[in-house]
């Protein structure tokens, strides 16, 4: 990794990379033997660490004026419900423009949506183009092959069954049929 390093005090090296860390990636920290501190002491053996830096993940996901991290399986959405895609770092619009989908269960066919996302691509929605079919059964699909804008992939990707708000119907009459007064 590219960068450059320096004494903060006595004790203390700061190395800051070029370019920020890829998302999802083991790297291994090796100091040689022979490095000096600011007063002249010099390292007598290496000294080697690793670390990995998080996988792209999704922060959360909601109902755009709605609920938040809802279940897997949701029932009563309304016919022009968008959805909010929070991830915790920036994304590659065009991967999600390639693998985004939103699907119509009962015909297996895709149903049109708008992506836009937030200026630093961290906040993406879904909204369809037109109105889900009332009594109707979809599925919102984020692959975890989405990219993440340094190119890292989704550790898990999120589905999203759901459907639409019921047809209209009786629930209750007031008074009961063949009820008297009292």
């Amino acid at each position: 990794v590219a960068g450059q390093g320096e004494w903060v005090n006595s004790s203390v090296y700061v190395f800051q990379p070029e370019q920020p860390l890829l998302t999802g990636t083991h790297y291994t920290v090796r100091v040689e033997p022979g490095l000096k501190d600011t007063l002249g002491n010099e390292l007598q053996k290496s000294y080697v660490w690793q670390f990995s830096t998080r996988t792209p993940v999704i922060g959360n996901l909601a109902l755009k004026n709605g609920a938040e991290n809802p279940p897997d399986n949701l029932p009563n959405v309304l016919l022009d419900q968008a959805f909010v895609v929070t991830f915790l770092q920036p994304m590659e619009a065009e991967s999600a423009r390639e693998h985004v989908n939103l699907i119509n269960r009962e015909t297996g066919k895709p149903f049109p949506i708008r992506l836009t996302w937030n200026e630093d691509f961290t906040i993406l929605t879904i909204e369809p183009l037109g109105r889900y079919k009332i009594a109707s059964f979809y599925e919102l699909v984020i692959p975890d092959k989405l990219r993440a804008k340094d190119g890292g992939t989704l550790k898990e990707g999120w589905t999203l069954k759901f459907g639409t708000v019921p047809l209209p119907r009786i629930v209750d009459i007031t008074p009961e049929p063949n009820s008297e007064a009292k």
